[in-house]
């Protein structure tokens, strides 16, 4: 068995205003095995918070670890808070496509409808992104990091957090010159997934 978590780092970079949202996923990935009543591998959220105080995220640590732990599932949280006037714009677009889609007696899908309109919603404050390192070695670690921080930003460092996942690291930073970061990473060989919606591990048991 192997835990990752991250709550404690991840608090640190939570901030409340009283307006906005933090989205947190507990999925199950068909890349640890799960299946579903079909026997099919697919990924699937087990429950969703919608956090919008300190107070409220400490409260979910204990039952996410549970629920994690018995459904054999990852728990994700979006760093890019929402704010709810631009979630309910999102909800008020979605609701017209799901009217159209009943009006024209169309397959009409429910589940998700909430998180997605989270999750599509924008931001209104400076933009988290999550550089996906799949890998454990130091060394390239290392080097990612130094690429990332000679890539033009609007900071003085680009880093934020660096934070453990299942088989590597998420290098969380502010919003930086993708395209010098794409070729300087190409030009010394090495791979990195960049993640704009700013998602990433907070908690995961894996049997491993």
């Amino acid at each position: 068995m192997k835990i990752v978590q991250n709550f404690d780092k991840i608090r640190n970079l939570l901030h409340f205003d009283g307006k906005s949202v933090y989205l947190i996923l507990l999925v199950r990935r068909n890349k640890d095995g799960n299946t579903d009543a079909k026997g099919n591998n697919k990924n699937r959220t087990i429950k969703s918070y919608y956090i919008q105080t300190l107070e409220q995220y400490d409260k979910s640590i204990d039952e996410i670890i549970t629920l994690c732990d018995t459904f054999n599932c990852r728990a994700y949280i979006c760093l890019n808070r929402k704010p709810l006037k631009n979630i309910l714009f999102e909800m008020q677009i979605n609701l017209t496509a799901l009217f159209c889609q009943v009006f024209n007696d169309q397959p009409v899908g429910l589940k998700g409808f909430m998180d997605s309109s989270i999750m599509k919603s924008g931001t209104n404050d400076e933009k988290r992104w999550v550089i996906d390192v799949d890998s454990k070695l130091e060394g390239y670690l290392l080097a990612v990091r130094e690429v990332i921080e000679q890539c033009q930003g609007k900071y003085e460092t680009n880093e934020i957090e660096l934070l453990h996942t299942a088989h590597g690291y998420h290098i969380i930073t502010h919003p930086f010159n993708l395209q010098q970061f794409q070729k300087l990473m190409k030009e010394r060989g090495l791979e990195a997934d960049v993640k704009k919606e700013g998602l990433t591990l907070l908690y995961a048991y894996l049997n491993e």
